[in-house]
């Protein structure tokens, strides 16, 4: 019998203080695997996130190149 080698990868994709942190522990106890570089804890959540520090950073820096951040009300002007 040949060996599945075939993997699923979950991507979990919400607005902040929309629960994708708690969405992806939750993957995470039925058996998915957690991305490798995990945010660590902030005063808005004592016990840390469960999301990609890298991928949050590589958004951060497309926020930062269009003059935005994940705090900004403004759209993004891409023109």
């Amino acid at each position: 019998m040949a060996k599945n080698t075939k993997r699923t990868a979950v991507l979990v994709l919400g607005m902040h203080r929309s629960g994708t942190s708690a969405l992806t522990r939750a993957l995470n106890i039925a058996g998915y695997a957690l991305p490798e570089s995990l945010m660590g804890a902030s005063e808005g959540n004592e016990t840390g996130h469960w999301e990609s520090a890298n991928i949050a950073a590589f958004n951060d820096g497309i926020l930062q190149e269009l003059g935005l951040s994940w705090r900004s009300w403004e759209p993004a002007n891409i023109d």
